[in-house]
């Protein structure tokens, strides 16, 4: 399984769409975790646009406030979304993946620079994590 986890900074120029579908299709990912979007908005031609194959699922979080946004696409053909849940700077994508039928969890996050918002982050993270043992 291939991921590529990218922090853009603001998706929204051209040139930053275009690298994030160069990486993607150069090494063939199978799922991309894009981190501070700052787009209020995500539609599914964005995706489809930053994928550059057919065959994708996604998600996103918009921004909060100035920062933020997260967007988290995958192989359709080789995972398959059960459900998905967003927090603040936390977007999850839980489902299958296809090839051994093993249970799989995307985690994407863009961590607040606000240290008090950063342990509350983390204290999310931990429960998420027991729940999965």
């Amino acid at each position: 399984m291939k991921i590529l986890s990218y922090n853009i900074r603001g998706l929204g120029g051209k040139a930053k769409k275009k690298e994030i579908s160069i990486l993607v299709n150069k090494w063939k990912v199978d799922a991309c975790c894009i981190q501070e979007t700052k787009l209020e908005k995500v539609e599914e031609k964005l995706c489809k646009r930053l994928w550059g194959r057919r065959n994708l699922g996604c998600a996103f979080k918009s921004e909060e406030g100035r920062a933020g946004g997260l967007i988290t696409i995958w192989n359709d053909d080789k995972f398959q979304k059960l459900s998905s849940w967003d927090s603040e700077g936390i977007l999850v994508v839980n489902g299958i993946w296809k090839e051994d039928g093993k249970r799989c969890t995307f985690v994407n996050i863009h961590a607040p620079n606000n240290a008090r918002q950063r342990w509350e982050l983390w204290d999310t993270l931990t429960a998420l994590a027991e729940q999965c043992e």
